[in-house]
């Protein structure tokens, strides 16, 4: 294992040997991703997408300019770059057509979905999250379908349709893993604490405390058990906000949804 990868990817470089540079790139960016040091991820990431264009455009080499944007994606989305990854993902379309490659069509989807999801056009991120599930769906992918179903239901919790957003959480759990994988469907926090942590808010919305602090401990416990720190802040977090707005909504009396978080 090469512990500065970047060094020999630049050495690579430097010497014109463009497949063992961008193979050293990716390794770089990986490794910083791990670390959550993501401006250096970005910077990795992009250059191995330079260094690709120089490549013929192959099916393998296309195959790897969507999969290396994906990557560029994840590493860009901590960084609230919301510009940045628009421009990554429009880069896709053309490529995606040429592939048609429906699984990765899929990610390229939930990734679209949760974009609109960020930046507040909610409808048209459910278009994306649809599109996402029904080839999720299609091409038999449990990972790419859990991520579609749950951002999907992030975008109907927004729109105040929480029975909608529960529904579709309730399925994403048979498809969300319990730990953090790593390749191009990484995510910062692991699945099942993301879906359960929101399942709970939405249940909360409605009005159903038991069974929305069911799945916020659950949340907890998969994140304890699994010894990730981030996870594990974000699960602590959202249950110590949900205690604190139910005790805030006994106290005045009123309907949860009706109490300002």
């Amino acid at each position: 294992m090469v512990s500065q990868p970047e060094i020999v990817a630049h050495h690579f470089t430097e010497a014109g040997l463009v497949e063992s540079a961008i193979e050293y790139w990716l390794k770089a960016g990986a490794k910083a991703y791990s670390l959550y040091a993501n401006e250096d991820a970005v910077r990795f990431f992009e250059r191995s997408l330079t260094l690709l264009k120089k490549l013929p455009e192959t099916r393998d080499n296309l195959e790897r300019a969507v999969d290396i944007r994906f990557q560029l994606r994840n590493a860009l989305l901590p960084l609230g770059a919301t510009d940045r990854i628009m421009r990554s993902l429009d880069e896709l379309d053309p490529i995606l057509a040429r592939l048609g490659d429906k699984q990765r069509s899929a990610q390229y989807a939930a990734f679209r979905c949760n974009h609109y999801f960020l930046i507040g056009q909610q409808r048209r991120a459910i278009e994306f999250g649809e599109t996402g599930v029904r080839l999720a769906r299609e091409c038999g992918d449990r990972v790419v379908l859990g991520q579609s179903l749950f951002r999907l239901a992030q975008s109907y919790h927004a729109l105040g349709e929480y029975r909608r957003a529960i529904s579709l959480l309730e399925q994403g759990l048979e498809f969300n893993a319990n730990e953090l994988r790593h390749d191009r469907h990484n995510l910062s926090i692991i699945p099942s604490v993301l879906n359960r942590t929101w399942l709970a808010i939405a249940l909360v919305e409605c009005g159903d405390f038991s069974a929305g602090m069911r799945h916020a401990r659950r949340a907890l416990e998969i994140a304890e058990g699994a010894e990730h720190q981030l996870s594990n802040c974000w699960a602590g977090f959202q249950s110590a906000t949900y205690s604190l707005t139910r005790a805030r909504s006994r106290e005045r009396s009123v309907p949860w949804n009706a109490v300002s978080t």
